[in-house]
């Protein structure tokens, strides 16, 4: 039996539950954003750090919907900075498949990255754990407005 396999067993139901919140998180009105991000999320790697979040919440019972909004705010600042790093480095394939940035450009890939970022931070807040001041903007807020206003200006050029 493969060993991920087996360490995903006693979170089967978790691991569903990350992945919704994913797929709920990512969404946008942007037809083209949403291409993008299904197709990068159908290529997931293995999720190991929201796998290791789970787990670890999971020693002390059932696991709180506040551990699930916490690993996939782990998942997305990750994959954000594999998105980011794949324009770097100029890459054309990750795990086999085609880069965002070799797909369409750097510009669509950065701001994929930092859409990503954006709702790393907002699923973060969901969490509880997260004082912040009422008076001031939240910066995903405001990081996710500049990305939706980038968009349609990117896929003009």
């Amino acid at each position: 039996m493969d060993k991920l396999f087996s360490i995903r067993q006693p979170i089967t139901e978790e691991l569903a539950l990350l992945n919704k919140t994913l797929t709920e998180s990512l969404h946008t009105t942007s037809p083209l954003m949403n291409e993008v991000i299904q197709a990068y999320l159908e290529s997931k790697g293995k999720q190991i750090r929201p796998i290791l979040v789970l787990l670890c919440a999971k020693l002390f019972g059932e696991v709180p919907r506040e551990a699930i909004d916490a690993a996939a705010s782990l998942e997305m600042l990750h994959n954000a900075s594999l998105i980011h790093d794949d324009v770097v480095d100029e890459s054309q394939k990750r795990r086999g498949l085609p880069t965002i940035n070799h797909l369409y450009d750097n510009r669509i890939a950065v701001l994929v990255g930092d859409y990503f970022v954006s709702c790393a931070l907002a699923c973060s807040i969901k969490t509880n754990k997260m004082p912040i001041h009422p008076r001031k903007p939240l910066l995903w807020e405001i990081t996710i407005d500049e990305v939706k206003a980038d968009i349609p200006m990117v896929v003009k050029d």
